[in-house]
């Protein structure tokens, strides 16, 4: 299902390289706002459901992987959970990479069945975001692309069924991340696009039309791999925060539209190839701290993820005691354990051969972490916590990126 070219993918983007989304579901958090980007996603709040009994995180879990079908593309880069079809459950939308886009239609108890929704053609996916953008009241889907440079854009038709409007997007670029969220007050969702080379601006100016905005805004350029937003200074507007392959930006809004650059006074100067990026109140102190996971797929940077300390007003330290080596791609806060603080579940990939494994740390409530174990194995390339069966408690998917070696099954555990 693959085009020939696939297998050396990621070494043909070494040389041409390196030179949010709002989470929606019954848990939807108010705290931790929208983010997007490869696998990046907000953090669902701590449920008040404890668990069955004690033991280890992974005991709390059972591998339903078997409710998946089987034959997806096989090299799922990212994913999210959204009522698409507006039958009160969520659904699992796939990008992947030189593979067809899906829709896994949930029945309700976490049974998924493959929805004939989008374009045949086969394009190199990299991250998406669902979203109102014509605000009729359903959800849209936008994929962003990177070797072949097409985005795709589809609006829902009401039903779960969509149109591919992709000629919306009046830009093309190679592009690895996207976050939506309502950029200028307008009361419509506008896009940002995270590439190789500038980040660039849509802006929606209704019915899901928009405008290149791009020279009249400045969201960085480099290598960006994910966009998250948050309210990171407290002032009650959504900040932006960009995980690039060398130095991480942040933008703070302006609440007028703009956003300025306050990089340098606001983060630690760390150089890493990052992946992703996830902002949750770790320490449980009312403002947003942001989990790094950084890659040493194309660069001899910092190995391992880092935790940034967030001190109310937007100025962030590193934590010198949080360590978690390897190469994450994503990783997310949840609840795991239901004890009402969130804990860090990663996944590590592996490219050129070996599979990457899950990792979860647990967090004793004021963001002092440990080591836990978890099942699966694969190269995880994107974690979607949701409620997919209705039981009020969260479940996870894993989207895993397939290599010569195998772990390319995506993965689905059940909370018990």
């Amino acid at each position: 299902m693959f085009l020939p070219i696939q297998i050396n993918d990621f070494d043909d983007r070494r040389i041409r390289i390196f030179a949010i989304n709002l989470f929606f579901s019954v848990f939807c958090i108010s705290l931790v706002a929208c983010g997007g980007g490869g696998g990046g996603s907000a953090s669902p709040p701590p449920v008040n459901n404890p668990p069955p009994s004690s033991g280890t995180i992974g005991s709390l879990y059972s591998d339903a992987t078997a409710n998946l079908p089987n034959g997806l593309p096989g090299r799922c880069m990212d994913a999210d959970a959204k009522d698409v079809d507006g039958d009160n459950d969520l659904d699992l939308i796939l990008a992947f990479e030189f593979g067809r886009n899906v829709i896994l239609l949930n029945d309700g108890n976490a049974n998924f069945t493959v929805s004939d929704s989008f374009t045949s053609i086969l394009r190199d996916s990299e991250d998406l975001t669902v979203n109102d953008f014509d605000n009729d009241g359903d959800l849209d889907v936008l994929f962003v692309t990177e070797d072949d440079l097409i985005n795709e854009f589809y609006l829902n038709n009401g039903d779960g069924s969509f149109t591919d409007e992709s000629n919306r997007i009046p830009v093309e670029g190679i592009s690895n991340a996207v976050v939506a969220f309502d950029v200028n007050n307008d009361s419509l969702t506008d896009i940002i696009i995270g590439n190789n080379g500038p980040n660039v601006l849509l802006l929606n100016t209704g019915g899901a039309n928009f405008l290149d905005d791009s020279a009249n805004s400045n969201f960085g350029a480099g290598v960006t791999q994910d966009l998250e937003v948050g309210d990171l200074d407290n002032d009650g507007d959504l900040d932006l925060v960009v995980g690039n392959e060398t130095q991480n930006l942040v933008f703070i809004n302006n609440n007028d539209g703009t956003f300025s650059d306050e990089s340098t006074v606001r983060f630690p100067g760390v150089l890493a190839e990052t992946r992703d990026l996830e902002l949750g109140d770790i320490d449980n102190d009312g403002d947003l701290d942001i989990l790094v996971s950084n890659v040493t797929f194309f660069s001899t940077f910092l190995n391992g993820n880092y935790m940034l300390i967030n001190d109310g007003n937007g100025v962030f330290t590193r934590d010198a005691n949080f360590s978690m080596t390897g190469n994450h791609v994503d990783s997310d806060f949840v609840d795991l354990d239901r004890d009402g603080d969130l804990d860090i579940i990663s996944g590590t990939a592996e490219l050129s051969g070996g599979i990457g494994a899950v990792q979860v740390l647990e967090n004793d409530g004021s963001g002092v972490f440990t080591g836990e174990s978890f099942g699966g194995q694969g190269n995880v390339f994107d974690i979607t916590a949701a409620d997919f069966n209705g039981d009020n408690k969260v479940d996870l998917h894993f989207c895993n990126r397939q290599t010569g070696d195998g772990g390319g099954q995506d993965l689905l555990y059940l909370a018990n």
